[in-house]
């Protein structure tokens, strides 16, 4: 159980990684498109937007990197033996991480697709065009980056459920 409990954090973790070098990827993108493209121009849009994508995934996967290092640590230091109540807050607290903390993420990623989505129907300005492209390519990454951590917690409390220590 505690193994399970422990491999969860670290695929966190791993996660967290990629959304932290995600993040460094587009500063630099768009360090690099702000410093050689023109002004006013769609490659200049898209420097702004991925400027702030850049900043958001990084923070936000520094400060998960650094939730998950922490509890990997707590649960290696678990003595107690793995047994039903173990399970059951695992189980409950997985509920509650599943229920609540997609909810804002999504609402943010899907409210940038949808600026997005407006700029290029509504203006005529490249540098706007460039910055709905940004923003529908970090309402996309958002979107992929959540429904994959979904689907691995989703996995994750299935194999916990399953956990019968009736069994000898």
């Amino acid at each position: 159980m505690i193994e399970h409990i422990q491999n969860y954090y670290i695929s966190e973790r791993n996660g967290s990684a990629m959304a932290t070098t995600a993040g460094v990827i587009f500063l630099i993108i768009s360090f690099l498109l702000w410093r050689f493209s023109d002004a006013g121009s769609i490659s200049k849009g898209i420097a702004y937007s991925l400027l702030g994508a850049g900043l958001f995934f990084t923070v936000a996967g520094i400060a998960v990197l650094i939730h998950n290092r922490n509890k990997i640590t707590e649960v290696r230091s678990i003595k107690a033996p793995a047994d039903t109540s173990l399970q059951q807050s695992e189980i409950k607290r997985m509920n509650k991480v599943i229920n609540s903390s997609y909810i804002i993420p999504l609402i943010i990623f899907s409210a940038l697709l949808i600026i997005g989505l407006l700029l290029i129907l509504l203006t005529r300005q490249e540098v706007w065009e460039g910055v709905a492209i940004g923003l529908l390519i970090t309402g996309t990454l958002g979107h992929s980056t959540e429904a994959f951590s979904m689907k691995n917690n989703n996995a994750y409390l299935t194999k916990i459920k399953e956990i019968n220590f009736n069994k000898k």
